[in-house]
């Protein structure tokens, strides 16, 4: 189970300072917990929680990196070091509530600490706590609001306070070195404070009044005063360091709009708007010297819970979180008619609406209305149409969440509702419990039908899925109960619908039986959906029990019933349970003991135990048509989205292999169809397959795409489809047309939903393109133009009038003209800006459209010109990034395509650089456009024309896109298999400007691909190799990412089945499958790929035999045994081999191997062909009783070898692992090779590994290759070690084309976990729940690399002899 998606808490809104950074990192704080993320690429590296005291502020030291300091209500500041996540330092602040925080400047030792009224310094090594001696003799009620710390003389620091409309603002200015404090009055309160970087005289103070001053802090006096702020203004503060001298930013708490300032200019020079859509909370100025040197940006929070990273020189939004719950979040559920759509409930007494299949990660569509208490729970409807929630003050509240609007409140409860389900039959009855002792069962009106008393207070209810009358109550007298609804004055089960309920008294509800087992309160009880009478309940005792029972038809049994069943492994109290959806063998729990369990109810055993949460976990969700996917709600504020299916091998590792074959077998009609089923567990599909039934008979692309989100989250995997299906359909001109105008349609879907949902939100039309890198190439032309169209018609009627209206039509106008430039359309593009009134762009590029097009906007902006005299406002930022933007029409219409490109590489922009090339590599840019004998350019249509919009691409068809390993793109390079043969002829017409472009976007995919792999994302590093066409990139990608199923998959849509890439997919599938003892279903798996008459099946028969012999269940008759010895007869030293391991003789079988190498390695031209036929028989080879000296000289050959094999694949870190070990075997004195031989094998080894992008491997292998002894060695080979030693001396070696490091990544989720991290043996840092720890029980090795060792070598790396095993 791997943990796939974070969504994090909202800032708390309580702090003044719920932000801080030390530049290597950035943090924000809920109530109960701090999200760190890390400044380079502004992901989230850990959440430090407070489960049980609230944050009240935190500070980031500047000097000391890794320092966060927390400050709770406990009333203690705690010291935590982000890099490792410990705490580190503890400080009592002897009952004083400090609100604000900040760390000297110079001293990391010291924190300034303010309360509303005084100052403290805390020393954090010594713990002490002390006051300083600022702020006495004040008028009453005088509150602190700011302290700043000159950054320029670190000894000064300014102290505001608000005295009051009478008294005005006091601020004192002291000296920490002198110990000396000077007064200074103003005659407005103060609102904010900043101190000029370059001076220690000047400080921008901001009053109450809206005025702005630049004031000389030292002799009292105002300097300049700027434009008067208007009501509400919040915030001044000047950009840090010297990055802009003399430039500061204003904010206001009504909006999200920023001012920017210079001290040289008493106005404001220019309004930046954030696009978060909300009111400021607090902004801060950070920095980092190793990120981002050069540039200051502005940690945002916001009255709506979101955090933002802005960079107001690039006048762009970099980061953001949306605003999530601030507290903890109790329940959550999938709606039943959309499994992307999720709702939760929290202690913030909110319930959150989210969209978790939305780019680039889960978004908030929906805030219901605040209720005034807790909410508990929450329960969807069948319908989806409304969402029912029990709250503390004992109500029960339907919202209808299309209107997001309050449908009903009831007062059902006298005390806290702890429970609410909607009953799955019909969509208007509502059953809740509460622990005023009742259950009480309602309509949607709000009408209450029954009250089921219980003895105790009630936890849990649920309805029966098979019988829409019958429910289950759970209570704190250690019982559950089984109630059903009854016919008046008869014993009979009710079978009326629900309109004859209403009526008062026209039914009765009656006990069933009671259930007898936990020892303490029963708080969860479910119903399993797949089979009949089956429930589980969860206790306060750390237990959950499974209950069968007996009776179906709801009639009365007499006695206490006991649980069937019981799953111990909790710690702590059972809180939420969930059923697997299709598997119904399979629960799911959760527990205040900060896990969530998978359990086998079959075997009664815990399959898995997710420990990633950092609190109490409370609900649990998951929706029927993405089975594998689960949502969990914890105390520690978030909530977090799971793929069950994740790289552990464990039992549910095999499942979506297993179902996909099951497809196959159902689809083709194979006679093998009941021995796939009989595989699956009764394991439900009957969802897909109706859906996939339905396709008809062409149906491959459809069918993938169902089965991708069926077994993976699908905010990766839509990328990955549709790359792949554009790519599949290339054979066809007219499919790849269609293909393309789908794809594009379905994003403009999106983007027509979110901007629709919140219009006046720029925010979300530009976060539409931060995963733009993840399409494929040939649909970025066809998106651009689509989505140009959409916004520049968005709500047409709505932005017809001026003021604000007119503002946004200008807004989503602009962002329109810039996409059909990137689009090509060059002609659209000039009537906009001149529309907008920007000639000058419209100017630089019309002579692409035309001379005559070109004359005839200079005449129109001429006869403009007399009339009207635009002013152009100064740019503060002239050397900045913002001014890129603007160039950009410039550099196109100048053909300086590759320099745009590389400018926007070099802002690390890379979607914008990604997108300029695509568009490049198809022409979209040539200004050879045809033109008439007068130069006249041909009607391009209306903006509105489709003819225009949705033109096909100046070229028919694209050219593969593929690169030879270290090379560059070719078209059409010679033996390019499967779909990449395409398009043949339209290759040879490719200009090597275009080719250049395509160069240019698979660097950039690769390089994004890389940094996907490296943040363990495998399957977003294969949508970027996708997108360019590299689908043996993609597969290579996934398997290095131990995705091996959806490889596998892929492989076998869009690859030939003889392609060495999809023979590698199955050969990695296969030994997973092999190690965990699947080996019926390896033999489905060779059937679908047609490998079951290749020596695969043969080695895979051999393999598994041996498997069984070890494990003592395989026969050895006389028969078997005579036909092994035939074998031997015809197969030489193979069939002896194969003899002597079915014998169980593993010592003389090592002597076979050992001399069969040794006459191999003897001859004087020699290859690894000579040894692989019986390479796979040694590795089967059990060295557990073996003498001693043999097995290690047997280990010696095997692992010098090994090595070699692993240097073929790239896998250098795995590649000095078994050379490191051969060596040390091959010191001992009874282990000799011939001396030519030895040092031609390390030569070879080590020469690869100095070639090494891994700065310590490549260090080790050329200190090794100096070391190697050359005397007494023949002259060729002599000379062949002196040249190759000479060649790597110096540092600056370029390595060979063919050398791409394929170095296996850590399979763990990189998100936030508990869990600590282990070195690997191999290098990578791993996760320990995605480990395996070797027999040593202290080296340990990611689940990647260990399949990767397993692809060459069984025996475990520490070359022990023992065999390495994943299950």
């Amino acid at each position: 189970m791997k943990q796939q998606i974070v969504i994090p808490s909202g800032a708390n809104q309580l702090s003044e300072g719920p932000c801080c950074s030390t530049g290597k990192y950035y943090a924000y704080a809920s109530t109960l917990s701090v999200y760190v993320y890390r400044s380079e690429d502004m992901q989230l590296e850990r959440i430090i929680n407070y489960p049980e005291n609230t944050i009240i502020c935190i500070a980031g030291s500047e000097r000391e990196e890794k320092d966060l300091a927390v400050f709770s209500s406990d009333s203690v500041i705690r010291v935590w070091n982000m890099d490792t996540g410990n705490r580190v330092y503890s400080v009592e602040a002897k009952g004083q509530r400090v609100e604000r925080m900040k760390w000297d400047v110079d001293d990391p030792n010291k924190i300034f600490c303010t309360t509303s009224l005084c100052t403290f310094t805390a020393l954090i090594k010594e713990g002490l706590f002390q006051q300083l001696p600022v702020g006495d003799k004040l008028p009453k009620g005088s509150t602190m609001i700011c302290l700043e710390q000159s950054t320029f003389q670190s000894n000064l620091i300014a102290i505001g306070y608000d005295c009051g409309e009478k008294h005005g603002a006091v601020i004192f200015l002291h000296d920490t070195a002198t110990k000396k404090t000077s007064k200074q009055q103003l005659t407005s309160p103060i609102v904010s404070m900043s101190w000029d970087p370059c001076s220690s005289d000047f400080i921008l103070i901001l009053l109450k009044s809206g005025a702005l001053l630049l004031y000389d802090i030292t002799n009292g006096r105002e300097v300049s005063a700027f434009t008067k702020q208007p009501a509400g203004s919040t915030m001044c503060a000047f950009f840090i360091g010297k990055t802009c001298p003399g430039s500061f930013v204003t904010c206001s708490a009504r909006g999200d709009v920023l001012k920017l300032w210079n001290v040289a200019q008493t106005t404001f020079m220019k309004s930046l708007k954030v696009g978060i859509g909300s009111d400021l909370k607090s902004v801060l100025f950070v920095s980092s010297q190793t990120s981002y040197p050069k540039e200051a940006r502005l940690l945002i929070s916001f009255k709506n819970g979101s955090v933002a990273l802005y960079s107001p020189t690039k006048e762009s939004l970099l980061w953001y979180t949306a605003g999530g719950h601030t507290e903890t979040v109790f329940g959550c559920q999938f709606k039943y008619s959309d499994p992307n759509v999720l709702a939760t409930s929290s202690y913030d007494q909110t319930i959150r609406i989210w969209d978790v299949g939305s780019q680039p990660e889960p978004s908030c569509t929906t805030v219901l209305p605040k209720l005034s208490s807790t909410i508990y729970s929450l329960s969807w409807s069948i319908d989806g149409k409304y969402i029912a929630c029990g709250t503390a003050n004992g109500e029960v509240a339907i919202f209808d969440s299309d209107k997001s609007l309050l449908h009903c409140k009831v007062e059902a409860h006298s005390e806290p509702c702890y429970c609410v389900e909607w009953n799955l039959s019909d969509a208007r009855l509502i059953a809740s419990a509460g622990q005023d002792k009742k259950c009480v069962v309602l309509t949607l009106d709000g009408d209450i039908l029954q009250v089921i008393q219980h003895t105790a207070a009630c936890y849990g209810v649920a309805w029966d899925p098979f019988n829409s009358y019958r429910l289950a109550t759970s209570s704190e007298d250690m019982l559950f109960y089984l109630w059903t609804f009854v016919e008046p004055n008869t014993k009979n089960p009710f079978s009326s619908h629900i309109d004859e309920l209403v009526p008062s008294g026209s039914f009765k509800v009656k006990k069933v039986n009671q259930f007898k087992g936990h020892k303490a309160k029963v708080f969860s009880v479910v119903w399993n959906n797949k089979i009949k009478d089956m429930v589980a309940t969860g206790s306060d005792d750390g237990t959950v029990r499974i209950w069968n029972l007996a009776n179906s038809n709801g009639g009365e049994i007499s006695g206490m019933r006991s649980s069937s069943g019981v799953l111990s492994g909790h710690s702590s109290r059972v809180r939420g349970l969930l059923w697997h959806k299709n598997a119904p063998w399979l629960l799911l729990s959760s527990s205040w003991d900060a896990t969530v369990r998978l359990w086998d109810t079959v075997s009664m055993t815990c399959i898995q135990v997710m420990n990633c949460h950092h609190s109490d976990v409370y609900g649990i969700s998951m929706h029927p048509e993405r089975p594998f996917v689960v949502a969990t709600t914890s105390r520690d504020t978030t909530v977090r989205i799971w793929n069950l299916v994740g790289n552990s091998f464990d039992s549910l590792q095999h499942l979506p292999l297993q179902m996909w074959l099951r497809l196959l077998c159902n689809k083709s009609g194979s006679s093998e169809q009941k021995d796939v089923d009989s595989i699956a567990r009764s394991f439900d599909m009957k969802l897909i397959e109706d859906k996939i039934s339905k396709m008809g008979k062409d149906a491959t692309l459809a069918s993938l795409d169902l089965l991708l989100n069926y077994w993976w989250p699908s905010s990766r995997v839509n990328h990955l489809y549709e790359a792949a299906k554009v790519i599949m359909c290339s054979r066809s001109q007219s499919k790849t047309k269609s293909a393309i105008n789908e794809v594009a349609d379905s994003h403009l879907n999106n983007l027509v939903k979110h901007v629709e949902s919140q219009s006046s939100q720029v925010l979300d039309i530009l976060v539409h393109y931060q995963n733009s890198h993840m399409m494929h190439s040939k649909v970025a032309h066809k998106l651009l133009q689509v989505e140009a169209q959409y916004l520049e018609t968005f709500k047409k009627d709505r932005f017809m009038g001026v003021g604000m209206g007119k503002a946004k039509k200008e807004v989503y106008t602009k962002e329109a003209a810039k996409l059909y430039l990137r689009a090509g359309n060059v002609q659209r593009y000039c009537e906009i800006m001149c529309d907008l009134d920007e000639w000058d762009k419209a100017l630089a590029v019309a002579p692409m459209v035309g001379q005559a097009y070109w004359k005839d906007l200079m005449k129109r902006k001429a006869r403009l010109c007399k009339s009207t005299h635009r002013e152009n406002e100064g740019d503060a930022f002239k050397n900045s990034s913002a001014t890129v933007k603007d160039s950009e029409p410039y550099l196109i219409a100048g053909q300086e395509i590759n320099a745009l490109i590389s400018i926007y590489q070099g802002l690390k922009d890379d979607d914008a650089a990604f997108l300029i090339a695509s568009v490049a590599s198809e022409g979209g840019y040539s200004p050879d456009k045809e033109e008439g004998e007068d130069g006249a350019v041909a009607n391009q249509g209306s903006p509105e024309s489709s003819d225009v919009l949705f033109q096909p691409l100046r070229r028919k068809s694209l050219a593969p896109l593929t690169k030879p390993p270290g090379g560059n793109l070719t078209a059409n390079p010679p033996g390019s298999p499967g779909v990449l043969g395409t398009a043949k002829s339209h290759s040879q017409t490719l200009n090597p400007i275009n080719m250049s472009f395509r160069n240019t976007m698979y660097s950039i995919q690769a390089s994004r691909g890389k940094k996907f792999r490296m943040d363990s994302d495998p399957i977003s590093a294969a949508c970027c190799r996708l997108s360019v066409n590299d689908i043996h990139g993609a597969i290579n990608t996934l398997l290095l990412g131990c995705e091996f199923e959806l490889a596998v998959i892929l492989s076998y849509y869009m690859l030939d089945r003889d392609d060495p890439t999809t023979l590698c997919a199955f050969r990695m599938q296969a030994l997973k499958l092999e190690a965990l003892g699947r080996y019926d279903l390896c033999i489905s798996l060779m059937e679908a790929f047609g490998y079951n008459e290749t020596k695969e099946l043969d080695l895979h028969n051999f393999r598994r035999q041996i498997a069984a012999k070890n494990q003592s269940i395989m026969n050895g008759d006389e028969k078997s045994s005579q036909a092994s010895k035939s074998v031997a007869t015809s197969d030489g030293t193979v069939g002896e081999m194969r003899v002597l391991l079915y014998e169980k003789k593993y010592e003389e079988c090592a002597s076979k191997f050992l001399k069969h190498v040794e006459d191999v390695l003897r001859q004087p031209c020699w290859s690894m062909e000579d040894i692989d036929p019986v390479w796979v028989y040694a590795n089967c080879i059990s060295c557990d009783h073996m003498d001693v000296n043999l097995k290690k000289k047997f280990l010696c050959f095997l692992f010098l070898l090994a090595s070699m094999k692993f240097m073929w694949r790239s896998l250098d870190s795995l590649c000095l692992c078994a050379y490191g070990a051969a060596v040390e075997l091959l010191e001992l004195p009874h282990i000799s090779l011939p001396r030519e031989v030895e040092i031609s094998v390390r030569l070879q080894v080590l020469a690869f590994l100095a070639q090494s992008k891994n700065t310590r491997v490549k260090s080790q292998a050329r200190q090794a290759l100096k070391a190697l002894p050359t005397n007494d060695l023949p002259e060729g080979l002599k000379d062949a070690v002196s040249q190759t030693v000479a060649e790597y001396a110096t540092g600056e070696y370029v390595s060979n084309p063919g050398n791409q490091g394929h170095e296996v990544i850590p399979t763990g989720s990189t998100l936030p976990s508990i869990e600590k991290k282990q070195k690997s043996l191999f290098k990578s840092v791993v996760r320990s729940s995605e480990s395996i720890k070797l027999e040593d029980e202290l080296s340990a090795i990611s689940y990647g690399e260990a399949i990767a060792w397993l692809s060459v070598c069984s025996f475990s790396p520490l070359a022990t002899g023992a065999m390495l095993k994943l299950a």
